[in-house]
């Protein structure tokens, strides 16, 4: 056989063996593409929201929370087992208290923004948050399930409740039960 008589790129004549062989690849793709599509809606029934949330996180999306009348709107920066807290330009990090006897919602309002959020030292807990805000010794805003209106003071975190002491020393005492979200004074 020479060169001339051999081309590359051609195909044998289909016989009854190859074109068995041929419907073997055939069946063994379309088993492949059933197990990987059942794989897919297995991983997509056994995510959880905070698998959700850091998704959002790492992509940097846009979004709004809602934790009963309050709501936040911005870049998620930290998601733990009980918190997922959004930065805002206008009024810097709200951390809000999320679990499942809590009514809340979470909208992500615009996917991909051009740089990712996150915060560098993660908190780790929705306490450990108001821990935070307490030490640094400044005021906070918080709000409660209970109430519309956020209220403004310096905390004092115990363990079951929030002490929010106001400017003209009146104290508010919320249970951490029903905190919805804490973040900086507003002004």
């Amino acid at each position: 056989m020479t060169a001339g008589d051999r081309s590359w790129g051609t195909n044998p004549p289909i016989g009854p063996l190859t074109s068995a062989a041929a419907a073997a690849r055939q069946e063994w793709r379309e088993e492949q593409e059933a197990a990987t599509a059942e794989a897919a809606e297995a991983y997509q029934h056994s995510r959880t929201v905070a698998d959700l949330l850091n998704e959002s996180m790492r992509r940097g999306d846009r979004v709004a929370v809602s934790v009963g009348p309050h709501r936040g709107v911005g870049q998620i920066v930290e998601v733990a087992a009980d918190l997922v807290a959004v930065r805002n330009l206008g009024s810097g990090r709200i951390d809000f208290q999320l679990r499942a006897e809590m009514p809340w919602q979470l909208v992500v309002q615009e996917q991909a923004v051009s740089q990712p959020a996150g915060d560098e030292l993660p908190s780790g807990s929705f306490r450990a948050r108001l821990l935070d805000r307490e030490a640094a010794g400044g005021e906070a805003t918080i709000g409660s399930v209970l109430s519309a209106e956020p209220i403004d003071g310096r905390l004092v975190v115990g363990t079951d409740h929030v002490r929010v002491i106001g400017r003209g020393g009146g104290e508010t005492l919320v249970p951490v039960s029903a905190l919805a979200f804490v973040g900086p004074r507003r002004d």
